[in-house]
């Protein structure tokens, strides 16, 4: 203290005094109390499957990658999330969005790495800040490379039948008994973009759905618990649609199990309420958890038994309804936990069904129109979600030591 607070310290009445220490003494408690009370917060995104129609939520994510840049804020759009889970087509996004720049046959972001510092409170009756840099953040694929990905590559996967005559109908016949496709184009994709990646140096936790043949259970990826698995082996599995691709083949690297692997939408098309429950082992004290789910434009499901009047009238509609029933039955049971909030982003804005293997031109268009309208229909909830993702009480750190790299708070 100065000398004109010392002569005001010393003008005071015991009873001031002891008054003022009270005061002080009851404040400390208090800003104590709420450091206590601090609530551990986690983001996860979780992207559905879809085939082709992944060009909606990678079109959402390149808005969001838009927007951060509108405000100024430099940071990565993938560091912000605590997990990142997606099915079949979703879990490619996932994990293009999560994968080791420099071994990857994409682009890495124009841009400097963004710094990471963490506050360190110092001195007992000042608040004192000592500001200490403990990494950086890489810059990755850009969100625009990755929905070039599907514009430009889905011809690529889901080879369109040129034939004519006869040969068209030979070709139907052999897809009826045999799968619609070859599975090489696909393997040969991945291994162009993946190489020989583990998904072990997943940048962020990450995980991919697919399911095991056997006892048609859920058979998880985890970039933390991931078993040797390599990031082109993780998707190979998680988009082995049955009747379009053949099942992945695979061997468990440390328990030697043999594994028949199909696509991940079988179970989980909405991976939201996984997601959640990979999220909770992750982070067993986090308080609140807040789930970004992205739809792939599904269709909305509308039955007509009034107009079925054979068995055969009813086949192409149950495949929809159970699709679509669980995805909105996950949606619901992840909303009902306590200290979850989903933000669902789903319009029916499609005005046709689009296969997921349709790589037209005039399917692609419409899918990019499709994501436009429901980004303009649900971009003031992704607001909402970014503005909380973003606040530096939140991510005010990194621990950047492999195997991961977690946005927040402690392994």
């Amino acid at each position: 203290m100065d000398g004109k607070q010392k002569k005001r310290w010393r003008d005071y009445s015991k009873k001031e005094k002891g008054t003022i220490f009270v005061v002080m003494w009851l404040d400390f408690l208090k800003r104590g109390r709420k450091e206590e009370e601090k609530k551990e917060k986690r983001f996860i995104l979780s992207i559905d499957g879809g085939g082709m129609r992944g060009i909606v939520p990678a079109y959402i994510l390149k808005k969001m990658d838009e927007e951060l840049k509108a405000r100024g804020i430099t940071r990565p759009l993938y560091s912000y999330f605590d997990l990142i889970a997606g099915t079949s087509t979703g879990a490619l996004i996932a994990m293009a969005l999560s994968a080791p720049i420099d071994r990857l046959g994409l682009e890495k972001e124009e841009g400097e790495d963004w710094k990471v510092t963490r506050e360190n409170i110092v001195g007992r009756w000042r608040r004192r800040v000592e500001i200490e840099e403990v990494g950086a953040i890489e810059r990755l694929a850009d969100p625009t490379e990755i929905l070039d990905l599907y514009r430009v590559n889905g011809n690529k996967i889901f080879i369109p039948d040129d034939t004519k005559g006869i040969w068209k109908l030979v070709g139907k016949v052999t897809r009826i008994l045999g799968d619609k496709y070859d599975v090489a184009p696909l393997e040969e994709f991945l291994d162009s973009v993946f190489s020989d990646t583990p998904l072990s140096e997943a940048k962020v936790p990450t995980m991919a759905v697919s399911t095991n043949a056997k006892g048609c259970t859920p058979f998880i990826f985890r970039s933390w618990d991931s078993h040797g698995f390599l990031y082109r082996e993780a998707a190979r599995a998680t988009s082995a649609a049955p009747t379009y691709f053949a099942p992945a083949q695979f061997i468990d690297r440390e328990t030697d199990e043999e594994l028949t692997l199909l696509d991940g939408g079988l179970l989980a098309n909405n991976p939201v309420l996984l997601s959640y429950v990979e999220g909770r082992k992750l982070y067993p004290e986090a308080d609140e958890m807040r789930i970004l789910s992205l739809s792939t434009a599904s269709p909305e499901c509308i039955l007509h038994p009034e107009e079925y009047s054979t068995n055969l009238d009813w086949l192409s509609s149950l495949t929809s309804a159970y699709s679509s029933g669980n995805m909105k039955v996950s949606e619901m049971a992840a909303e009902s936990i306590k200290g979850v909030k989903v933000d669902r982003i789903w319009e029916n804005v499609l005005e046709k069904k689009i296969k997921l293997d349709d790589t037209s031109e005039e399917a692609v268009s419409e899918l990019m129109e499709a994501a436009e309208k429901i980004w303009e229909k649900d971009k003031e909830k992704i607001f909402s979600f970014l503005d909380e993702v973003t606040k530096e009480d939140v991510h005010s750190s990194l621990k950047l030591k492999a195997p991961l790299m977690l946005p927040s708070g402690e392994n």
